[in-house]
């Protein structure tokens, strides 16, 4: 009994393994990178919520997002560290520069990336 719950708890840490800590969500073959206020993620199947980490470095910031969803229904949001909207984000292009965001130099933000049943993949630069 005991290695046939060893194999179900070791099989859900690979189906959750991308997630961090603020994230909910179950996916298969998640491959995820955030550093350098650039958040890239590729997915075979992903449903649920998980968040990539900006610090706001200039004056005026400049939010570039490039995606390539395949199929399946995702969103976007901005967010503060308490976990408010600051603006949900509207993609309608497999590129686009969002300009004119509300965050001051020095916040730190995060991107929840909201999604039901995706494959395909995404990046977000802040400048």
């Amino acid at each position: 009994m005991k290695i046939k719950s060893f194999a179900f708890i070791a099989l859900l840490s690979i189906l959750v393994a991308s997630c961090g800590p603020l994230d909910v969500c179950r996916s298969r073959k998640m491959v995820e990178s955030n550093y350098h206020n650039r958040w890239k993620c590729n997915f075979l199947l992903f449903n649920g919520k998980i968040h990539g980490h900006f610090k706001v470095k200039t004056e005026e910031p400049v939010l570039i997002i490039n995606q390539n969803i395949v199929k399946g229904d995702i969103s976007y949001t901005v967010i503060d560290k308490k976990g408010n909207v600051i603006m949900p984000l509207e993609v309608q292009h497999e590129s686009d520069t969002i300009k004119g965001l509300p965050l001051e130099k020095g916040q730190h933000v995060y991107v929840r990336a909201e999604g039901k049943d995706v494959m395909g993949t995404f990046t977000f630069v802040l400048k």
